[in-house]
This record gives structure tokens, sequence and C-alpha cells, in this order.
């Protein structure tokens, strides 16, 4: 992933790209204040349940000069566009009013990792993860839970290439995307992806605490922590070390060569669509399927696991490795754009009979599960 230099709000991860932060308060502007907030307060009790007070407020241009209000809550920013009249981002995240007036930085060819999160300018805490992560949304797939739990770099394997090329600083997004896909499907469709050596050599296991959260598998190599052995990494070697988010062939190449010779070639199969991508992307969420995304817009590679048809909002996770990265985004406002460069990208599978065999690789509580057991266990949990 290389971006464009675009100006974003400082730890925010946000979809918008700030110019300007200010502009004057009038009435009109207060008026349009209070319908935001009044529809935000709706959305807010229809996905959350929950009826938070607002902290603050403030008007917001992008670089094109579309305006918006940036609405900090309690818990929760919500961004609303003025222009379409509508919310398009909620993030559950905390920002001090002067963090969004004046910390403001370039994306550009020196790109801070987005990781790197200024903790002070939270109010929440960062290491408490709850089952509110997954909103009341029209739809969401049944394993929604394991990528709202996917939030440190190591869940994700983040890397990207300085961690290996000292001196050069691209962004490996698809394949990060690709490798949680793959692990995803290994844990929770049928395990056929990944043969015993290499589970064991890409992937290890949770210390059985309490937390549903944190039971599951983790990527044993990222960011610094040897590079050249994680699954990202021979993901883009069996590419020919390619790095071109808007090729299809830097997605279905790599896992098709990845699964030569493997039960999983029999039961999995590439889908995948160049250009508009919402209505295949709905298709395969009602399927239990998650899909990976990549538009113009973001310059990047995510995953999508819900989408909610009232709000026309998707449910993404950024893999950036931060509990930012779980957000709620406007789909329109996502894939706006004259440019083609579009896809989506899944796996699905081939025959109605396949082999379901799981592994035993979740650790909670001192007990081994599989992927749906943790899914049964979560579900029971969230009824109480």
């Amino acid at each position: 992933m290389k971006f464009k230099k675009i100006i974003l709000l400082s730890s925010a991860i946000s979809l918008i790209p700030i110019a300007s932060l200010a502009f004057s308060m009038n009435s009109i502007h207060d008026k349009n204040f209070e319908i935001a907030l009044e529809k935000s307060n709706e959305l807010l009790n229809r996905l959350y349940n929950e009826k938070q007070k607002y902290k603050f407020y403030t008007y917001i241009k992008d670089e094109e000069g579309n305006k918006y209000i940036y609405i900090q809550f309690e818990k929760r920013f919500i961004i609303y566009d003025l222009n379409l009249k509508k919310i398009i981002q909620i993030t559950q995240s905390y920002h001090k009013k002067d963090i969004i007036n004046k910390s403001i930085y370039v994306f550009g060819e020196d790109i801070k990792d987005p990781n790197l999160q200024d903790k002070e300018s939270f109010k929440i805490d960062l290491n408490k993860d709850t089952f509110e992560s997954i909103p009341n949304i029209s739809n969401v797939i049944k394993n929604a839970w394991w990528w709202a739990s996917r939030n440190t770099i190591e869940k994700i394997g983040y890397i990207q290439t300085r961690d290996f090329r000292p001196g050069e600083s691209v962004g490996m997004c698809e394949y990060i995307a690709l490798s949680n896909l793959l692990l995803y499907n290994e844990l929770f469709t049928s395990s056929t992806i990944f043969t015993d050596e290499e589970f064991n050599k890409y992937f290890e296991l949770s210390k059985g605490e309490s937390d549903i959260f944190e039971s599951s598998p983790v990527f044993r190599n990222y960011g610094l922590k040897n590079p050249k052995e994680s699954l990202p990494y021979k993901l883009w070697k069996l590419n020919n070390e390619k790095l071109n988010l808007w090729e299809i062939s830097s997605y279905y190449l790599p896992v098709t060569r990845f699964m030569v010779g493997k039960m999983g070639s029999f039961i999995f199969e590439s889908d995948y669509k160049i250009g508009a991508y919402y209505w295949k992307t709905i298709e395969h969420i009602k399927n239990n399927n998650p899909v990976i995304v990549t538009t113009t817009k973001t310059m990047h590679s995510f995953v999508v696991y819900g989408y909610d048809e009232k709000s026309e909002m998707l449910l993404i996770n950024w893999l950036w490795g931060g509990r930012r990265s779980i957000t709620l985004l406007n789909y329109w406002k996502l894939s706006e754009s004259a440019s083609p460069l579009k896809l989506f990208y899944t796996l699905k599978t081939k025959p109605k009979n396949f082999p379901t065999n799981f592994r035993k690789v979740f650790h909670y509580n001192n007990e081994y599960f599989t992927g749906n057991e943790m899914t049964k266990i979560y579900e029971n949990q969230r009824k109480i």
C-alpha cells in the first residue's frame, strides 16, 4: 500500500482527508449541528443500545472543500456529511478537542505507523475490549466477533517492507488482508489450508485467558519480529514480490500457489470483481464470507464483515492493528471515485459437502476449543 499525499486527522485512522479544521460558527451551523446530533443519537441508540452525551463538536473540511461535523461522544466519534446530510463514519475512539484542531500531518512517502497511537488522547480503557465492538446492524457474518478482536499488530500480523528492507517503507496491506482471510477460513470454514508444520510456523496459541477476544491464535512473526518468516512475507514471495494492490492477480495468485497440493485447493475457490463491489460484498456477507475490499479513496486493502441496510454503512477492519481499525463507514462515501480502481476478493467453498475438521486452537479458560465452539460460547455470553 502506497499512500497519496493526503492530510488526515492524526490518530483517527479516519477516512476523511482533512485540510482545514476551522470555519466560522453561526446560527446556520448550529442548526446543522442540532440535526446531526439528533441523527447521531438515533443511530447510536439503534446500533449500540446506548445513549451517550456528546462532549464537543467542531466543523471540518476536506481538501476539496466539502464540509463535515465532527461530534465527539463519550466513547465514539461520529462524522456527519453536510452535503449528503447523513452520518458517514462511526468509530469507537475519544479525541481531545485540541488534538483535532491542531494535530494534522501528511501521510506520504515517510508515512508514520498508524498503530503508534496517542494514548493520552483517550479517556477509555484501550486494553479492555467489550462485546459492543459488534453493532446491531442488519447483517454480519456469523463469526464477526473474531474480526472485531483483531486489534493489535500481533493479531493481524502487520508488516511493511522497512521491517526487512531498511530505508524502504512501503505497506503490504494486500498480503496482510490475505493472511487474515486465510487464517479465518482455516479456523471457521475448513482446517485444510495450512499443514500442521505451516500452522505452527506462522501462528502461536494464546495464553488461555478468560477474555474471549484473546482466545484466538495470533501471528508468530510480525513487524520487526522475524518478518521474513511471516505469512504476509511468504504470500508476497509467492507473488514474485509484487506490491500492486490494484492487480487482482495480487490476491488470487499467491493464495492459489499457497494451497497447491492441499485439500484446501479442492474446497476453496477465489471470487473477485474489479469495479463496483457493493452488491457482491453484501451477497458474500449474507453467505458468511468476509470480503477484502480495495478502493481508490483509501489506497488500501481492508476487510468488510458486516453491513447495515438502513444507514448504508459497512462494518470494516482496516487491519492497522488498533481499536480504531474497527469502524462503520458509509459505502457511497468510501467508494466515491470516478476511477474504476476498486475491487473485492474473497474465498468461498466449492462443494456442498467438504471436510469440516477444525483445529482446537482457541485457548480459553485453560481449555482448547474450535472456532465454531468459541462462537457458541461468545453468543451465550452475549445473551447474559
